[in-house]
């Protein structure tokens, strides 16, 4: 029964973490898009006033300051950590599940004497 209470709390507290770094990450995610906007739009208006750097260059530094991208590695890094997190929330189930059936087979064996 503890260990069947365990692995609902491991469940549970699963949960919670993934919604807190999906929320901590999506704040970082929307700075990033904000900032993206706010620079892009610095550019395209004092395009004429950076005399100093070509407009091919231009175009490559707007085409980086794309809000769509502006949060994909935060987006890579969020989905790394929850797929880590999830492998090591399973190990923990699995082996307070093979635990389980060992403390199980082991009452069962000693009942059958």
């Amino acid at each position: 029964m503890f260990h069947l209470l365990a692995i609902i709390g491991l469940a549970a507290a699963a949960a919670y973490t993934h919604h807190g770094i999906a929320s901590i990450a999506q704040l970082f995610i929307e700075d990033r898009e904000a900032d993206a906007r706010f620079f892009r739009q610095l550019i395209q208006d004092n395009w004429d006033g950076i005399a100093t750097i070509p407009s091919e260059k231009k175009q490559i530094l707007i085409s980086n300051l794309d809000p769509e991208l502006a949060g994909s590695d935060v987006r890579a890094m969020r989905d790394l950590m929850l797929v880590v997190m999830y492998v090591f929330m399973a190990t923990l189930a699995a082996q307070t599940a093979v635990s389980a059936a060992k403390i199980w087979r082991r009452r069962n064996e000693r009942d059958a004497l």
